[in-house]
């Protein structure tokens, strides 16, 4: 009798029982193979359920040789082969056509020529072909700002692609638009002042003198802008005018009656006073009356002016003018029935001012009011000051109306020249009477002219 040995089913894994593989109902299909009975049967003609899973550990023991049956005398069974299975089949075929497809594509992509392929819908641009490399056309700083965005046409195109180079501009290129800029600039101002000018004549339309002065220098400054030929024609029209009339005699009719002694371009004052005009040897007769016009032409804006006359103080002529030391000129009293024109703004007028006093010395001063004049204050140089050593010093030719708390005018340190102080009024800021303003080089034209009136 044979020995038995533990033996599986090369088909299903299982174990083949010892009396299947004695009574030889197990199938040998070779030398160490067996079949169980269920695997040995003949196929039934139904379709067999598809069987998953691996093989058991045992089974894969067994084929690989571990175990070894003993030979018995049954024929071998020759196993029969597993029915097709319909998903791998269906799977198997549809990989097979979607490959065939794809390759189809392919082949067809690449047996198109560039010019028959169709445009995509898009306005961006094919690159250019290598072997012929286009440049992007050069765009100046000039051309990115007139283009209707005030952006660089290249904005426009499609995401991703490379935007055109733009390239700085020249220097001769930066020279031309700034004097383009300049230019611009200099039309404006010459139109605007054009338009003040005209306002200014319609508010003021007897003073064609002013209006042609200023249209002069309007003509003189813009040259060839369009507002300085419009000027230049409106000089056209007011032709020649008549010898302008002395603003003295206009603005203040008193004037008439009165006799010029001194006239004096303050422009050319220093610590010695020479008058352009000194007529003391021409007045013979005795006077009642002395009066003092000053004229200041600012920088910008209509000349101020300012009349005033006041009974004589003294009898010496060497003495009605600018107080230097050498005319030994020194006053600070009050005056009587004084009169005073102007067309500063703010400044009192009228005739028979009650308020008036005057300050000539040609020394230093403070501020204390030692005088007591009305409303003066002691802590500003105002309309009552104290006169002080050294006796040729700072120096103060000043008229004020102490009632209105007003400087009339005010001429002070004289010998500055263009540093001296200067003005028509009281002072906007600080000191009223205009001491440590050094502003007389501001204006620019200034006279001033002293009067008497005869008996």
């Amino acid at each position: 009798m044979a020995r038995m040995v533990i033996v599986y089913c090369d088909k299903c894994g299982r174990r083949v029982p010892d009396d299947d593989v004695a009574t030889g109902r197990a199938a040998r299909t070779g030398e160490n193979g067996w079949l169980c009975t269920a695997c040995a049967a003949p196929p039934k003609p139904v379709t067999q359920q598809i069987r998953t899973g691996a093989p058991s550990s045992t089974a894969a023991m067994r084929r690989s040789g571990a175990v070894r049956l003993s030979q018995t005398d049954a024929p071998p069974v020759v196993p029969q082969k597993e029915p097709a299975k319909p998903f791998v089949l269906a799977v198997a075929a549809a990989a097979c056509g979607i490959g065939l497809l794809l390759a189809g594509i392919f082949l067809l992509c690449r047996g198109q020529s560039p010019e028959s392929r169709p445009a995509l819908a898009t306005h961006a641009r094919e690159s250019p072909p290598a072997e012929k490399p286009l440049e992007p056309p050069l765009k100046t700083a000039a051309a990115v700002a007139d283009s209707p965005s005030g952006k660089s046409a290249s904005s426009s195109t499609a995401a991703g692609q490379a935007a055109p180079a733009v390239t700085a501009p020249s220097m001769a290129e930066r020279a031309r638009q700034a004097e383009k800029e300049m230019q611009d600039f200099r039309n404006q101002r010459a139109t605007r002042l054009l338009e003040e000018h005209r306002a200014w004549f319609k508010q003021n339309p007897s003073d064609a003198w002013t209006y042609q002065a200023k249209l002069r220098e309007l003509v003189a400054s813009y040259g060839s802008a369009p507002g300085a030929i419009e000027a230049k024609r409106l000089l056209d029209e007011l032709g020649t005018l008549p010898p302008r009339p002395d603003r003295l005699e206009t603005s203040a009719p008193e004037a008439k009656e009165f006799q010029l002694v001194y006239d004096l371009d303050i422009s050319r004052i220093g610590a010695n006073v020479v008058y352009d005009v000194d007529n003391r040897d021409k007045v013979k007769q005795p006077f009642d009356r002395i009066a003092y016009f000053l004229e200041l032409q600012p920088a910008a804006g209509e000349t101020q002016y300012v009349f005033v006359s006041m009974d004589a103080f003294t009898d010496d002529l060497g003495k009605i003018g600018v107080p230097t030391h050498a005319s030994g000129a020194r006053f600070q009293q009050n005056v009587a029935n004084m009169n005073v024109c102007s067309n500063v703004q703010g400044l009192v007028t009228g005739t028979g001012l009650t308020g008036g006093n005057i300050e000539f010395w040609a020394s230093n001063y403070g501020p204390r009011n030692s005088a007591n004049v009305p409303n003066a204050l002691n802590d500003k140089y105002d309309f009552g000051d104290e006169p002080t050593n050294p006796p040729d010093g700072y120096g103060s030719m000043q008229v004020h109306n102490h009632d209105a708390k007003q400087t009339v005018f005010a001429l002070n340190h004289w010998r500055q020249g263009g540093g001296a102080d200067l003005g028509i009024g009281n002072r906007p800021t600080d000191n009223p009477d205009w001491t440590f303003t050094g502003n007389a080089g501001s204006y620019r034209a200034r006279r001033l002219r002293v009067l008497v009136h005869c008996k």
